[in-house]
């Protein structure tokens, strides 16, 4: 008759059969509602977002401001020639 050894556990063909216990086998987790709702809400920020989204470049100007030079001054500043 073969015989098994795992652990120092011995197991022969008789001693399994599907009358084992089924102590030693871990319990099925019982079903949960956090992912379903975690997804919803991640789902409504993404749609909140592309609203948001919408709303600001529909307000947005047409036409942004000139970029201005950081060593030149603005075009609109007094030139004052102190050297005359």
């Amino acid at each position: 008759m073969p015989t098994l050894h795992l652990a120092s556990v011995e197991l022969t063909a008789d001693t399994v059969t599907s009358d084992t216990p089924t102590e030693s086998l871990p319990p099925i987790p019982t079903p949960s509602t956090w992912p379903g709702a975690l997804l919803i809400a991640i789902l409504g920020w993404f749609g909140m977002a592309a609203v948001i989204g919408i709303v600001v470049q529909t307000n947005a100007p047409l036409e942004l401001l000139p970029k201005r030079s950081k060593t030149e001054p603005p075009p609109d500043a007094a030139v004052t020639n102190d050297a005359q």
